[in-house]
């Protein structure tokens, strides 16, 4: 299996068929609905891949953003919709509103696949309830702490008498559950060593810069390093904020072990001067690509497998950087053994 560790955010695309929903593809270009649930870092870079390829294949696209509002995701569909596109992939906050979407959609007779933030557990009932033939592409959500376990478990072996005290930093405490978009739990599973859970925090506004920077800038004050030595990001973004807070405060990159979610460029310059320790990364251009060839293959009339896999999970560090900035990815991490 090709390229080592990660995890990014995953993408679940669930196909949902309707015979005779797909429109004689001579009359128009080929057009598919973008309906983004939010547009922060992540799917801003996902979304650039995505009409990348579009544009080389001469498809149309339509882009909304829900902005984190689970209304708006929902008014954005059904607008969507009246429009008429050949195929709607949409990628909502979590899989709350997803029935929601999928209702509209199978109402519209208009075919849609959910890139949504998931586990190997998605509850793919829902999806069968409206859905022909259901196909779920990306890598398990849930499954994207376990490579960070793993590098505090190296961190501890090389740096004997480190005991990690981690500050769990999320982008919000409602979706910190099993199959939603949960960051934490497998760090905590995946641990072999002694670790002190110091506390969880979510930043307001939810996934911000901003707020991570104040949460990192309360902590500080209340934690001396003896006390918290360990921060755990749940997106680069957010460690941005964490980073900067850090920076203000006069403190050195050696004074805390720094982990991250998603490996974006943002973060490209802290993980070179040593700021950000590792961060669980995906290849979203690979991601992206394996979602638009589902599309393909459904426009052609494929057949489309239960599970595909996107393989595209890698940890970025300080060592490895040079050569992911020369285009050498690490091998992807074969999770494989992890699935259940």
């Amino acid at each position: 299996m090709k390229n080592s560790f990660n995890i990014g955010i995953v993408i679940v695309l669930v196909i949902v068929s309707f015979a005779g929903c797909v429109k004689n593809a001579g009359e128009r270009p080929y057009t598919v609905g973008l309906a983004f649930g939010g547009l922060d870092a992540t799917p801003t870079v996902l979304m650039g891949h995505l009409t990348a390829r579009m544009d080389e294949l001469g498809w149309k696209y339509i882009i909304t953003n829900g902005d984190l509002d689970l209304n708006k995701v929902v008014s954005d569909i059904e607008n969507l919709v009246q429009q008429r596109p050949d195929f709607i992939l949409a990628r909502p906050p979590n899989q709350l509103v997803m029935p929601n979407v999928a209702q509209t959609c199978l109402d519209a007779k208009v075919p849609v696949g959910f890139m949504g933030l998931t586990g190997g557990g998605f509850d793919i009932g829902v999806a069968a309830t409206y859905a022909g033939r259901p196909t779920e592409v990306g890598d398990p959500e849930t499954l994207r702490g376990i490579p960070l376990a793993l590098f505090i478990n190296e961190y501890v072996a090389a740096h004997p008498g480190f005991v990690p005290k981690i500050g769990f930093l999320v982008g919000d405490i409602a979706i910190d559950a099993r199959d939603i978009c949960e960051r934490s739990i497998n760090v905590r599973d995946y641990l072999t060593v002694e670790y002190v859970d110091v506390i969880t925090t979510e930043a307001l506004p939810n996934w911000s810069a901003n707020g991570a920077m104040k949460v990192m800038e309360d902590w500080i004050q209340k934690y001396p390093i003896s006390e918290m030595n360990t921060i755990l990001c749940w997106s680069d973004e957010m460690c941005v904020g964490v980073i900067q807070a850090l920076q203000a405060a006069g403190k050195s990159p050696d004074d805390y072990l720094v982990l991250s979610y998603d490996g974006l460029p943002i973060i490209e310059e802290y993980v070179s001067q040593g700021w950000l320790d590792a961060t669980s990364a995906f290849d979203l251009k690979k991601q992206a690509l394996e979602m638009i060839k589902a599309v393909e293959d459904f426009k052609a009339g494929k057949t489309l497998e239960r599970f595909a896999y996107s393989q595209a999970i890698y940890v970025m560090t300080p060592e490895n950087l040079p050569a992911i900035k020369a285009g050498q990815l690490p091998d992807y991490w074969d999770y494989s053994g992890y699935l259940r």
